[in-house]
């Protein structure tokens, strides 16, 4: 029967049973609603609100004697487990500073060289045999940090003491209360990780360093696949390619190398230093459409990542758009936002991202005239972030960063041509848009192809 027939049956017997029709007959005791809506009970809300006469004062009072059981919300833990970054344990000063030793290029010993072949006509100068040559240090500072607060709540104890049966009831109220703050604490922890690796991730972008297309690396391997951007999570050609290069990539950047910054610093990021974050649906594709056509986890099998669930700083962003977006302080005085899409995962050394002044806190204020306290939690960070150091930005998009013509200060040679070909720049809002004949080559302009 369906769901209707089911309430008209019910609602036609019932007045046979108690009575209850009207003068035409109609049944007037109506026990169910044709949908079967009113079989559950959905429960009513209160809310509680700062006005005191609308608080629990008002309230509870009159239903204290008709509540049979109270369940406490609290979820003050989740589940899964966050991503941690590095953390430094200073707790006093204001400024964090970075040092590091720039190291320059091997020369020829020409004091051995003359002593070996005995020509003397070009004697290493006394430059060379005692000058002072200092080294060249590499300094950064960083002094960003936040301090954020809750909403204060209020705990008023003579209005819950009447609201309970039991002291044990009123402690576990306040503790939901609490628990539940320290989750709102947590999560704008979490929330401040993600925007720091945002920041980090957009201003290797502004810098173009770092921002590894694998997709375009893979179109220019293969050439004729038709793989795009929208069907790469379920491409096992592309997703085979695409471990093999992480793995490359994984173990490029534990040599000593400068290939990975900007200012190409010859920094290594050993195993133990290196952080990486892996885009979670793309971990669970490649369990489902590769790893899952063999029975050997340990040869196909990507380590050493922890799964991340969306880039954005909370919440939003749970679909495959996997965008980033973060205003760069250089490029914001221009009113310009970076934004990368597609992105995947980001490795880097540990040291790049990190937090210091951890400091969480709670603040109570008491009212002994009105018998409540306020109480409000806190917490101080401090946020850093460096490009100096060794990292890069996975990300899989139809269009790819054309280098050469992004960079220089002049226009390419060929540029009219390029623009015949396909030539497309970012559109401000996350998109890009085709550069138009006529239009002229601007320095420290992004530009791209579409590879697909």
């Amino acid at each position: 029967m369906t769901p209707a027939q089911i309430a008209t049956a019910t609602n036609t017997a019932w007045p046979n049973v108690v009575g209850g029709r009207d003068a035409d007959g109609n049944p007037t005791n109506i026990v169910l609603a044709e949908d079967l809506s009113n079989i559950v009970d959905f429960m009513n809300a209160v809310d509680s609100t700062y006005q005191l006469q609308n608080n629990f004062n008002t309230y509870f009072p009159q239903i204290v004697d008709k509540i049979g059981y109270t369940i406490y919300i609290e979820d003050n833990e989740d589940d899964e487990d966050e991503f941690e970054l590095y953390r430094i344990g200073f707790d006093t000063g204001s400024v964090v500073e970075m040092l590091m030793f720039v190291d320059g290029d091997f020369t020829d010993n020409t004091a051995w060289d003359t002593i070996i072949s005995g020509n003397e006509t070009a004697p290493p100068t006394f430059d060379e045999m005692f000058g002072l040559h200092r080294a060249d240090v590499h300094a950064t500072y960083s002094n960003h940090a936040v301090t954020l607060a809750t909403e204060p709540y209020t705990v008023t104890y003579q209005q819950w003491k009447s609201a309970v049966t039991t002291p044990a009831a009123y402690e576990r109220f306040a503790n939901s209360i609490a628990a539940r703050w320290r989750a709102k604490i947590k999560q704008m922890r979490m929330k401040l990780k993600r925007m720091q690796v945002q920041a980090w991730a957009c201003e290797k972008k502004r810098l173009k360093s770092g921002i590894i297309n694998l997709l375009a690396m893979y179109k220019e391997k293969f050439p004729s696949a038709t793989t795009t951007a929208a069907s790469a999570a379920t491409d096992k050609e592309f997703l085979r390619y695409m471990h093999t290069q992480i793995e490359i990539i994984v173990k490029d950047l534990r040599q000593r190398t400068g290939l990975f910054n900007p200012n190409a610093y010859i920094n290594p990021v050993p195993r133990s230093r290196q952080k990486f974050l892996l885009y979670a649906p793309y971990a669970k594709y490649m369990e489902s459409y590769l790893y899952a056509d063999t029975f050997h986890d340990s040869y196909v099998k990507l380590d050493g990542y922890s799964e991340v669930s969306y880039w954005q700083s909370i919440g939003n962003g749970l679909d495959d758009t996997v965008k980033m977006a973060m205003a760069s302080e250089t490029e914001n005085s221009g009113g310009d936002t970076i934004y990368q899409d597609g992105v995947v995962g980001v490795i880097f050394d540990e040291r790049a991202i990190y937090q210091s002044n951890n400091e969480p806190r709670t603040a109570a204020q008491r009212n002994d005239f009105a018998n409540w306290t306020n109480y409000q939690n806190q917490l101080t960070v401090g946020l850093h972030a460096t490009t100096d150091l060794n990292g890069v930005v996975l990300i899989i998009s139809d269009y790819a960063l054309n280098l050469a013509t992004s960079s220089g200060s002049a226009a390419p040679s060929d540029w009219a041509t390029q623009i015949t070909n396909g030539i497309y720049i970012e559109d401000g809002s996350g998109g890009y848009t085709a550069v138009t004949s006529g239009t002229s080559w601007v320095a420290g302009q992004r530009y791209y192809n579409k590879i697909a």
